[in-house]
Formats: structure tokens, sequence, C-alpha cells
């Protein structure tokens, strides 16, 4: 899959995204401030929504969501609950689509 972070000011990456049969997963940043940054971390899909986990240099957790994800394109909501008290931290919506 190719993956673009959005809402986020001044940011525009993108990364390439692994998802292994085993729940594992790679995404290693192609376009952006960042280029070769890989992050490894874990995925499951519960139900109806997608989910991905994986931690960050000085961020901590870093969540992606998708409700409702399909075969070929997904959306939903990042959030980096390690970073404020309430949980939350940076935050926005992405988006990705299976080439």
């Amino acid at each position: 899959m190719n993956g673009r972070q959005a809402n986020v000011p001044r940011s525009g990456w993108e990364a390439s995204l692994i998802l292994e049969a085993n729940g594992m997963m790679t995404w290693k940043e192609v376009k952006g401030m960042n280029v070769g940054a890989q992050r490894n971390g874990t995925w499951e899909l519960d139900g109806t929504v997608f989910r991905m986990r994986y931690r960050a240099p000085g961020v901590g957790l870093v969540e992606w969501t998708a409700q409702n994800p399909g075969t070929k394109n997904m959306s939903g909501s990042y959030r980096t609950p390690d970073v404020d008290p309430d949980g939350v931290g940076w935050g926005g919506d992405w988006n990705a689509s299976k080439v």
C-alpha cells in the first residue's frame, strides 16, 4: 500500500507500507523530511476496525485506525497518546490505497 498523511501542517510525507499476514507491519518514508525513516509494528483487523500500532522515537506510541477498511482503499485517523496527558497528542487523518 502507499499511504499519505494529511492534516499535519507542512507535512505531506508519503510512505510505502507492508502488512504481513502474521500481523506485523513495516512502513518506510519515501517522500518528506525523513526519507528512509522506517517503523515496525503490528496491525490487526477487529471486526470492521483496522488498527496499526508502532513506537516512534521521541513520540512514543502511534496508533492509526480505519473504520470499515476496504481491500483497495482505507482512511481513518491517527493519534499519539504518549505525547500529552489527554491521550490525543498530535493527530490527524490519513488515507492509503493499494498499488
